[in-house]
């Protein structure tokens, strides 16, 4: 199913939009940003050459026609890479971070995190910067919290799902949406696009939200089922086999409930796009080192700006027995 709830926005946004402070330097972000675009619309317009049609198509179109033809997979790739990059960077605003400078010249840090960064003891501390909240955003903080308990597990699952990205991909907080078609008193069908919940989770190098491979996916997941229900029947041990069992039952509920899985499947189900994080090395690299993501990350959340977030969130679907 098509949603038109993504507009298109012009590439030009990226070229004009100067590097955000207290997140990435002007060098950083020519090599992290510019260079990028440059290279993936480079090779997006020589592979749509010639074809009218496609010519006319927007980005988002390109990813969702052609991301299932083996023979236009190119084409999907780079116009994933750039909407994805895009997406995430449009999220971004200035830290006001004291070591940056208005036009973002100055480095970012004093010294690069070295390896025994790697050894710090990590951050306990319930209270951080930037919720939602804080800038009155309460709708979005609302739904957050109500798909993962809290502001803090939320912030903890997304940040270390892209840490543990190690080369090119993005960490997505979607909203997922299916047409509920529910009949009324009155017979009229209830029709509308509306989400029920937000999930977290990472594409990897050109892959996107609206083309995930949705019966692999499925599939996976019996496999994985079976295997350890096998595992479990063919140990003798009590322990063992209660293990095995938690095993078992713990993989579907930590990934997705069976009805969950089941509303995957769905021809009328996918996932609106709210938040995207680039875990390339390509745009964090040269300011923050080898060792330096954790920090990288932590700026990008005081950089997040929850009002563009909050201006992608669909209506939310409630049952209600009138």
């Amino acid at each position: 199913m098509a949603l038109n709830l993504i507009t298109t926005r012009s590439l030009e946004r990226l070229f004009n939009k100067k590097p955000i402070p207290g997140l990435v330097s002007v060098e950083g972000w020519q090599r992290g940003c510019i260079d990028r675009i440059n290279y993936y619309s480079k090779m997006l317009n020589e592979s749509i050459k010639g074809n009218e049609l496609l010519e006319n198509k927007s980005v988002e179109e390109l990813i969702t026609e052609c991301g299932m033809s083996p023979s236009k997979r190119n084409i999907a790739n780079y116009a994933s890479l750039l909407y994805n990059l895009e997406f995430s960077i449009s999220s971004l605003k200035d830290t006001n971070n004291d070591s940056s400078t208005s036009n973002g010249d100055a480095p970012l840090l004093k010294e690069k995190p070295t390896k025994f960064s790697l050894l710090e003891t990590p951050d306990l501390s319930l209270d951080f910067n930037n919720e939602p909240r804080f800038t009155a955003h309460t709708l979005l903080q609302n739904a957050i919290e109500s798909s993962f308990s809290s502001m803090v597990q939320f912030r903890t699952l997304l940040l270390n799902s892209n840490m543990a990205i190690s080369g090119d991909g993005f960490t997505w907080l979607v909203a997922r949406i299916y047409k509920p078609k529910i009949q009324t008193m009155n017979n009229q069908m209830v029709d509308d696009i509306k989400y029920d919940k937000l999930f977290v989770f990472n594409t990897y190098n050109a892959g996107s939200p609206f083309i995930m491979n949705k019966s692999n996916l499925i599939n996976n997941l019996e496999k994985e089922y079976k295997r350890l229900e096998k595992e479990k029947t063919q140990n003798n041990d009590s322990n063992s086999q209660s293990n095995v069992s938690k095993s078992a039952s713990s993989y579907y509920n930590e990934i997705l409930s069976s009805e969950e899985i089941k509303k995957i499947a769905f021809n009328d189900t996918t996932y609106a796009p709210l938040l995207a994080i680039d875990a390339s090395p390509k745009f964090w690299l040269y300011d923050y080192g080898v060792f330096g993501k954790k920090e990288y990350l932590n700026r990008i959340w005081d950089s997040i700006d929850w009002s563009i977030v909050e201006s992608r969130l669909p209506q939310k679907y409630e049952l209600k027995y009138d």
